[in-house]
């Protein structure tokens, strides 16, 4: 898997989550890693590394207003819902007492199904150190 793009993950909006006074996962913002945007429905999942630690795309909630999320099997029949290219997205997890503060080490694979590419999504990568305050 090649690094595609390079400027998907960005360094702001990667914070812990709170609810109701306590923290319940971590959150990174994206930008799509396809050159224009796309229906929901061709959102191919995100998996996000921290630290060593896998998140899968059954784990990541996808958002591109911060308030309405969607697993990646509520993404498929969306397909009037559109990520534009350049709108940065958020990607949530779920994770009791969410991250550490400090530096840590931050990878996110993206997957967008392109109906002119075949059955093969485009599969971006990046990494990078980030803080979380």
């Amino acid at each position: 898997m090649a690094e595609y793009g390079g400027n998907i993950l960005l360094d702001q909006g990667f914070k812990n989550v709170w609810q109701d006074g306590k923290i319940v996962g971590f959150q990174v913002r994206v930008l799509i890693s396809y050159y224009r945007g796309v229906p929901f429905s061709l959102i191919g999942g995100y998996d996000i590394e921290v630290d060593g630690e896998l998140f899968t795309s059954d784990q990541v909630n996808f958002s591109v207003d911060g308030v309405n999320f969607y697993t990646l099997e509520e993404l498929g029949p969306k397909i009037d819902e559109v990520w534009e290219y350049g709108v940065k997205a958020y990607l949530r997890v779920n994770k009791i007492g969410g991250l550490k503060r400090g530096l840590h080490d931050v990878k996110v694979v993206s997957r967008v199904d392109v109906p002119y590419m075949g059955p093969v999504p485009i599969t971006t990568y990046q990494s990078r150190k980030m803080t979380v305050v």
